[in-house]
């Protein structure tokens, strides 16, 4: 991986744990009492930029391996589905172990953005 990539990705990551640093109360939250409509809007939009992170992670390794960026109306599943695949130009970058997880995340990002 070069210099580049490797910081793109550490700067996109410490920006997700930010966000789990920022929306902790939320979380918290949420796991005692069932949200009402702000704290489930919230938690939503919580879910969504974590996944969006994830897929910018994704994104930034496919270009910088030159690969071609799905596009069209399912872009989304296949970025994902692209991730649990190696090729020529590189390895596998998610572990099937979590597809499923990452599954509901990505169900969840289209009910969220689409409902």
């Amino acid at each position: 991986m070069d210099k580049i990539l490797k910081e793109k990705i550490i700067h996109e990551t410490q920006k997700i744990n930010k966000l789990f640093e920022n929306g902790k109360p939320l979380l918290e939250i949420c796991k005692v009492k069932e949200p009402d409509f702000i704290e489930a809007s919230a938690a939503g939009a919580f879910l969504q930029s974590f996944y969006n992170g994830i897929e910018g992670v994704l994104i930034m390794i496919y270009k910088a391996n030159n690969e071609t960026i799905p596009d069209g109306f399912n872009v989304h599943k296949l970025l994902f589905e692209k991730a649990f695949e190696s090729n020529d130009l590189r390895a596998q970058i998610l572990n099937n172990t979590i597809k499923e997880q990452f599954t509901e995340y990505l169900t969840f990002r289209h009910f969220f953005r689409h409902s």
